[in-house]
């Protein structure tokens, strides 16, 4: 399978979270991220963790 076509299978279909943060503004910090599903039938690819109260510029 080319790799522009594994691409466009792998996007076929895709689920996007999100949350409402629980820390005050000014806080600094990092929070592990776990995915977990029910049915082992399907594939869960996500980030580990994120940063938090801190700006993502240069």
């Amino acid at each position: 399978m080319s790799p522009m076509r594994q691409v466009a299978e792998e996007n076929q279909g895709y689920y996007l979270v999100s949350f409402r943060s629980e820390y005050e503004a000014g806080t600094k910090g990092y929070r592990d991220i776990r995915v977990k599903i029910r049915e082992g039938k399907y594939k869960v690819r996500s980030r580990t963790g994120f940063r938090y109260g801190e700006s993502s510029g240069p």
